[in-house]
């Protein structure tokens, strides 16, 4: 217990360096800016023509896409890197507090904070796409008129119509819409999103603890990331095991084997992959802390 307690003290100080720290805060805005950009149209039909929607919008903001740059998600992981690009958090007090705590307490709080990063991240991702639904919101387990008359039309008007009169920042994923309820999605979606931010924050963190220069870590980073929609385009049409090799992929809905026997990627299969990569992360992370030299850096 008092191991943890010491852990957590560690992940706190981190925590408490975001009040001075713009880098945060610019990162938490422009994904504000972002969302509403993306998700704005919606919420403009329904409140125009008097139409509900859900507030599940974590599969639309994470579904896949084959060019990068119109990929959501890959921006959400981008901005997570950025939260964590001065890992391995070595500030001039470091060496004293690990002195006194110990290294298992120092690097076990390190990897409380990348935790309770990525978890702030995609609340932060979640809560932020459920306000922008405020005004059209429907919290019955249905995806709402506002959002699927852009996929099927409405009585009297085709898709085209829709589009000219309303303009759209990203479409909404057909297939899971067609056959999953938001709920279920919206859920495993934050689940595998909270994982994947967890196992890039981790690798981010080890490999920069390990070269001494965050350069390492980051290329590494952004390199799992852009490797997603090079995946998803020599995915089709029958290589969709190749999702398997990115976590990014696995966030998105639509690519798990619900929708059809085709796709490769189950939620066992994440759950499973994702402890095993997360303890050997976490295992190498504590072996690496043990035998580097500790080198401090202004705050």
């Amino acid at each position: 217990m008092e191991t943890f307690k010491s852990a957590m003290a560690f992940s706190f100080c981190n925590i408490n360096r975001w009040k001075k720290d713009c880098r945060v805060w610019l990162v938490l805005l422009f994904t504000l800016f972002l969302i509403i950009e993306y998700l704005k149209g919606y919420t403009i039909y329904g409140m125009a023509e008097g139409k509900k929607m859900t507030f599940c919008l974590l599969p639309v903001l994470f579904q896949s896409s084959e060019i990068s740059l119109r990929a959501p998600k890959i921006l959400w992981h981008t901005g997570f890197i950025l939260l964590l690009c001065d890992a391995p958090f070595l500030y001039q007090n470091a060496p004293y507090v690990i002195m006194r705590s110990g290294r298992k307490r120092w690097w076990l709080g390190e990897c409380m904070y990348i935790f309770e990063v990525a978890f702030i991240y995609m609340l932060f991702i979640t809560i932020a796409s459920s306000a922008v639904s405020v005004p059209v919101i429907s919290f019955e387990n249905d995806w709402g008129e506002a959002l699927t008359d852009f996929l099927y039309g409405t009585d009297t008007k085709t898709v085209e119509d829709l589009l000219k009169q309303y303009k759209l920042g990203l479409w909404a994923p057909e297939m899971a819409v067609n056959m999953l309820y938001p709920f279920a999605s919206q859920a495993y979606t934050f689940c595998t999103g909270l994982a994947s931010f967890f196992i890039l924050g981790l690798l981010v963190y080890l490999i920069n603890l390990v070269q001494k220069n965050i350069l390492w870590g980051l290329g590494a980073a952004f390199i799992l990331v852009f490797l997603d929609p090079l995946l998803s385009f020599s995915a089709k049409p029958s290589r969709y095991w190749l999702h398997a090799f990115s976590p990014v992929c696995w966030t998105s809905v639509e690519c798990i084997n619900i929708l059809g026997s085709r796709f490769f990627i189950s939620i066992p299969f994440v759950t499973v992959t994702s402890f095993i990569v997360i303890s050997i992360l976490i295992i190498l992370i504590a072996l690496s802390s043990r035998k580097i030299m500790i080198e401090t850096r202004e705050s």
